[in-house]
């Protein structure tokens, strides 16, 4: 019940009562590991492809982000989604500098 009305301090109390690494498991849903020490968030992080399939864990998550979120895709269709992204991400931070300086906008 605590997750759900205030998640913070439930995930403070599960820190304190489990450790920096902890899972937990809630009705309908997959567990879901929480980790806080920083190395290994960032060896989380920094992991081949290859090795940790995030998209797995993340099918819960598909009716509220898309079939095509990069949060469920693993491997060459999340490369993919995450290029096309920051294509389309790079194209709009060059208008808004060019829009900023009065030049016209070309791609």
């Amino acid at each position: 019940m605590g997750f759900w009305t205030r998640p913070l301090a439930f995930m403070e109390r599960c820190r304190e009562q489990f450790g920096k690494r902890f899972t937990v498991r809630l009705p309908l849903a997959p567990p879901f590991v929480y980790i806080s020490e920083p190395d290994q968030v960032k060896q989380m992080f920094t992991a081949s492809p290859e090795v940790l399939h995030p998209g797995q864990g993340a099918r819960v998550l598909e009716p509220l982000v898309g079939s095509n979120s990069v949060i469920l895709l693993d491997e060459s269709a999340h490369m993919e989604q995450r290029k096309l992204r920051n294509t389309v991400n790079g194209h709009v931070k060059r208008y808004k500098a060019r829009v900023l300086a009065g030049d016209q906008y070309q791609p």
